[in-house]
């Protein structure tokens, strides 16, 4: 799952480190995978450590961006109960999201450009 900038904020206020939950791929942070799953699905219980401020991808999904469209991903195991009217109510949202996590890879770029040696 992409990463915006203020959701590194969050979690990194939240006490955990960067290298803990995000890994850079194609210039965009996104969440780590441990053993198949997010660094903050605790197995035993089925829950996210952090589900109160959860990145906004997570928020959004099972909504993804096409190129063309926002849809369902329909890997998603309740991909089928999410109406049409949620979908068209949530797709500005999901663009903006898409939108979002391309300038946070130039911001994320440009601060460790701009870093102080």
């Amino acid at each position: 799952m992409e990463l915006l900038f203020e959701d590194i904020e969050r979690i990194v206020a939240a006490g955990y480190p960067l290298e803990y939950f995000a890994e850079e791929k194609s210039g965009v942070l996104r969440l780590k995978n441990v053993s198949g799953h997010c660094a903050f699905y605790d197995v035993e219980s089925r829950t996210c450590r952090i589900y109160q401020i959860r990145p906004v991808g997570c928020r959004l999904y099972p909504l993804t961006y096409n190129g063309r469209e926002v849809e369902v991903d329909k890997t998603c195991p309740m991909w089928d109960t999410v109406a049409k009217s949620e979908i068209k109510r949530l797709s500005p949202y999901v663009i903006k999201f898409v939108q979002d996590v391309q300038s946070t890879g130039v911001r994320i770029k440009l601060m460790r450009r701009f870093r102080s040696p």
